[in-house]
């Protein structure tokens, strides 16, 4: 049961940011509160003395403690909050109940009673806050009162507990929400942690202070109707993430971080001057992913040489897209039209930064659960780029560059291809996707590379199916493997070469 909750609570987090499939993480946090459910039962007087082993009594106190952090995915109704409300009142009167504590007399109390003041204030985590009532906002604020005491009633030890640095930002939330400070004071209380953080603490403390107080900065700025000096703010919190995430290990800390940095890029705001979406989306890949950052650039550039030549011998397949309803019109915006191409194939998977902790398994098989967070890149990147002007003509390329020319297969299942305006562009990213995967061999594919003549072969045997007809036909001109050719050699190599220099700079402003 330990392990089972552990693991749920874990994957919820992880899930949560799968928003396009909301019932994956409601089902962990449904399994998470059914066994933190059955770990209170166990602190019924008469059951809990006959559980003889003392690890095991401890590990109801601590399961039972953890069933309200199932909540902090968000609340759906009152129930629910005032249910996460019992449960931690419940553990409060374990930690002041002497009964208990001659039951398990060597586990650490205030450790103990710590950590079930720190779930009060961790209620409502990255500013899921809808619903709380003025008594639940003042209960919580006095049991933050609580845990400024209990801290000062030995600093020296608290400090030692993972976590305690942090407590007073997660309090001053509070405070601020119930009405005790003001916004500016609450502002300037995390323009000081900010301010006054490690950079290049990539632990959990460390990931807190450069990621989570970002996140609440960044939600007290009005996207409509921010100042010139939040503008400055939001131009060093975008620059600082990315070197941040570039020193983050791909451990534990790494997914706990990405709830949040998930946030960041769903609430990113694209000021003039600044850094737009689909600049920090790719530099963000870089630091995070590099193997997915390069793939992303190939994809790119294939899809613009592909472009360029299918306007040559096929314009009339461009009609409806950049506004163009005639060959003439065609012809007269092509350079329109292969930018086009070109960023949003940059973009095909811009979905991927909300499951990179998935992707970064490496050295076994992945499992059949794991390959269903894969397949919801797709509508996660779709629903990202549909949130700003500057990506939105993006998001369909993104959303349906999985699926196959005649929608027969492929992911999403539940969405088609073949209506879309934007269906050329579409076939070209599945295409250039496809192609660069299958003959990659330094940094993405897991079987031996195909030359272009395998690949050919794969597009001929799929021509219809899997591929538009007209694309093994392209690739018959010389001039377009030729220029295939290359971007899959020097081009690759380029990409990576470049890729390192980029990641080096990012290294070097870190430090």
């Amino acid at each position: 049961m330990d392990a089972e909750i552990d693991a749920c609570y874990s994957m919820m987090n992880m899930t949560e940011r799968i928003t396009s499939h909301p019932q994956i993480s409601a089902a962990y946090k449904k399994r998470g509160l059914t066994i933190g459910e059955e770990f209170l039962s166990f602190l019924d007087k008469d059951i809990f003395p006959r559980i003889k082993d003392m690890e095991c009594r401890e590990r109801v106190l601590s399961g039972a403690r953890f069933a309200a952090a199932f909540y902090e995915a968000g609340y759906s109704n009152q129930a629910e909050i005032e249910r996460n409300l019992f449960i931690l009142d419940r553990i409060m009167e374990v930690c002041n109940d002497p009964f208990y504590q001659e039951a398990v007399p060597d586990l650490d109390w205030r450790y103990f009673r710590f950590r079930t003041l720190e779930s009060y204030i961790f209620c409502a985590d990255a500013g899921k806050i809808n619903g709380f009532s003025k008594d639940q906002l003042d209960q919580i604020c006095s049991r933050a009162d609580e845990l400024h005491i209990l801290c000062r009633s030995d600093p020296e030890y608290f400090k030692t507990i993972k976590g305690y640095a942090f407590y007073p930002i997660n309090s001053a939330k509070w405070y601020y929400l119930a009405g005790r400070i003001s916004d500016e004071e609450y502002r300037r209380i995390l323009l000081n942690a900010y301010s006054s953080r490690d950079k290049e603490d990539t632990g959990v403390d460390g990931g807190y202070f450069n990621v989570l107080v970002p996140l609440e900065l960044i939600r007290m700025i009005d996207p409509e109707n921010y100042t010139a000096e939040d503008a400055d703010l939001l131009k060093n919190v975008y620059e600082e993430l990315c070197a941040y995430f570039f020193n983050l290990s791909n451990d534990g800390t790494m997914s706990f971080m990405l709830q949040y940095f998930s946030d960041i890029v769903s609430r990113y705001i694209e000021i003039p001057s600044g850094v737009g979406l689909e600049e920090f989306m790719l530099r963000c890949l870089a630091a995070i992913h590099p193997p997915t950052y390069v793939h992303s650039c190939m994809v790119g550039q294939i899809s613009e040489r592909l472009c360029f030549h299918l306007l040559r011998y096929r314009p009339e397949l461009f009609k409806g897209i950049c506004g163009c309803e005639t060959k003439a019109e065609v012809f007269d915006s092509k350079d329109r039209i292969i930018n086009f191409a070109y960023h949003s194939a940059l973009m095909h998977d811009a979905g991927k930064i909300y499951i990179i902790d998935t992707i970064l398994v490496y050295g076994r098989r992945l499992l059949d659960s794991e390959f269903e967070l894969i397949k919801s890149h797709p509508d996660m990147g779709y629903e990202l780029l549909n949130m700003h002007v500057s990506t939105r003509p993006y998001a369909e390329v993104a959303l349906f560059h999985h699926k196959w020319y005649d929608d027969s297969k492929g992911y999403p299942f539940d969405k088609r291809s073949g209506d879309s305006k934007y269906k050329t562009i579409i076939d070209l990213v599945q295409c250039a996707d496809c192609l660069d995967a299958a003959t990659d061999t330094v940094g993405r594919s897991y079987n031996k590379g195909k030359n272009i003549a395998g690949f050919m072969g794969e597009l001929k045997e799929g021509s219809g199916t899997r591929y538009a007809p007209w694309l093994y036909e392209l690739f018959e001109h010389e001039e377009v493997r030729a220029d295939i050719e290359y971007l899959l050699d020097k081009g690759r190599k380029n990409n990576y070469r470049e890729t390192y220099s980029l990641l080096r700079n990012v290294q070097v402003k870190a430090n």
